[in-house]
C-alpha cells in the first residue's frame, strides 16, 4: 500500500530534471501536448488588443490582451482571427497579430536587425529539452513552445538565433530566446550554449548535442 510519505517522494522525484546525452527533460510529454506543439499556430499581439465575441468592433469586448500576449489561432474571418487566450475564445483584429517565429522574414533580416536587433555571429552548441506535463512556463513567463530556446542571460528575451539547418529536425529555423538554464552559458569569447525546446522526448534524444559555426544571433535591443 502506498503511504503518504511515498506519494510525496514520488511527486518530488517527478520534479527533478534529468540530463542525458545533452537532453534536459522533466518527464515524457503527453500525446496531446506533443500534437499541440507540433501543429498549433501561435500569434503574438503587437499592441494591446481587444478580444471580442464576434469579428467586428461592434461586438462585445471579452477582455484586453496585453502587448506581447500569445494567442492560439483557430480560424480567419475577413481580417479577424478567431483565437484562444487564457481559456477564452473570441475574435481579434489580424492587423495587430504576428505569427510567432515569423519576425525574421526572408530578405528583410538586415532592416530588422538594424531597427530591433544587434546582429552578432557566434559558434553555438545546441542541446535539446522537452515538455513536462503542463509545467511548461519558461523563465520569461511564457508557455513553452517548440522553437523556444534557453540562452545565456546576456542575450535578452526576444532575441533570435538563426539556424536554417535545424529546420529539418524541428520544423522551424529561427529560435526565439524565452528561457534560461543553469548549464546554459557562454563557452568562450565567441561561443555560447543554448537549449532548444523539442515537441517530444524521442526527438530531443535523437537530436542530442550539436555545434554550429558562424551562426547569426540577433540580440534584442
Amino acid at each position: 500500500m502506498e503511504t503518504t510519505f511515498s506519494k510525496k517522494v514520488k511527486q518530488w522525484t517527478l520534479g527533478l530534471a534529468v540530463a542525458t546525452f545533452g537532453v534536459t527533460t522533466m518527464a515524457m510529454p503527453s500525446e496531446s501536448l506533443v500534437a499541440e506543439a507540433a501543429s498549433v499556430k501561435k500569434y503574438e499581439t503587437t499592441d494591446a488588443l481587444n478580444l471580442r465575441t464576434g469579428a467586428s468592433v461592434k461586438n462585445k469586448r471579452i477582455l484586453t490582451i496585453p502587448k506581447g500576449g500569445v494567442v492560439q489561432y483557430v480560424s480567419s474571418h475577413n481580417g479577424w482571427y478567431k483565437v484562444k487566450y487564457e481559456g477564452k475564445t473570441g475574435y481579434a483584429s489580424a492587423k495587430y497579430l504576428k505569427r510567432v517565429g515569423s519576425t525574421m522574414k526572408k530578405g528583410s533580416t538586415s532592416s530588422i536587425a538594424s531597427s530591433q536587433y544587434i546582429k552578432k555571429t557566434m559558434d553555438v552548441e545546441v542541446t535539446a529539452y522537452t515538455f513536462n506535463h503542463g509545467a511548461n512556463i519558461t523563465a520569461s513567463g511564457r508557455k513553452l513552445q517548440v522553437g523556444y530556446t534557453a540562452a545565456p542571460r546576456e542575450i535578452p528575451f526576444g532575441s533570435i538565433v538563426d539556424i536554417p539547418s535545424i529546420e529539418k529536425q524541428l520544423g522551424v529555423k529561427q529560435l526565439t530566446v524565452y528561457d534560461r538554464g543553469g548549464a546554459i552559458k557562454r563557452l568562450g569569447t565567441n561561443k555560447i550554449r543554448i537549449d532548444v525546446a523539442f515537441p517530444s522526448y524521442a526527438q530531443a534524444i535523437k537530436f542530442g548535442r550539436k555545434t554550429y559555426k558562424n551562426v547569426p544571433v540577433y540580440v534584442k535591443r
